[in-house]
């Protein structure tokens, strides 16, 4: 996985869409590879297209109540409670 975040910061790419299971892979790494990579922890397709399909400034805007599942967004380290 640090190969594919290397080769992801060096495309541009900025938001990261990432198995749940891979979080602690994720916290593991080292703290400059993480920087400047938003980290979206998946459990379902249906969260994935959730957070590809909206525009870039709408990620926090997703919940049950809105245009589709909840879609939990962290900063590494991640929060102790979800917004």
């Amino acid at each position: 996985m640090k190969e594919k975040l290397l080769a992801a910061k060096r495309a541009g790419v900025q938001c990261v869409v990432l198995p749940e299971g891979n979080r602690q892979d994720v916290v593991d790494m080292a703290p400059k590879l993480r920087r400047g990579l938003r980290f979206v922890f998946v459990r379902t397709m249906d969260e994935v297209l959730a957070v590809a399909l909206v525009p870039q400034g709408n990620l926090l805007a997703l919940s049950p109540a809105g245009r589709g599942p909840e879609v939990k967004v962290a900063t590494l380290p991640a929060p102790t409670q979800w917004r």
